[in-house]
């Protein structure tokens, strides 16, 4: 399966059809909020079957404050990522 991306460069939106294993897979920093939003997705055999909008059903979660939540902390880690170009050290 190929990892896709979540954030762009421009701006961070979060797609509730995102697979739930693909996602944590790609992007581990996001399992503190789904601790904080108390599911049991981390580490569910589940997870490869489930898309964000199941769990958002299923655990009934606030839509908007969920998704915010997560574009909140991938926006978080695009700020600690280096630069593309030159992988963020000083060229010789």
């Amino acid at each position: 399966m190929a990892e896709q991306k979540v954030f762009s460069d421009q701006s961070i939106s979060i797609d509730p059809s995102l697979n739930i294993q693909e996602l944590l897979n790609c992007y581990p920093e996001l399992i503190p909020v789904f601790v904080r939003a108390r599911t049991d997705c981390v580490g569910c055999s589940m997870a490869v079957f489930c898309s964000l909008a199941d769990v958002i059903d299923y655990y009934g979660l606030d839509h908007d404050f969920f998704l915010a939540d997560l574009e909140a902390a991938l926006a978080a880690l695009e700020d600690r990522m280096p630069e593309q170009a030159g992988g963020g050290y000083p060229t010789p």
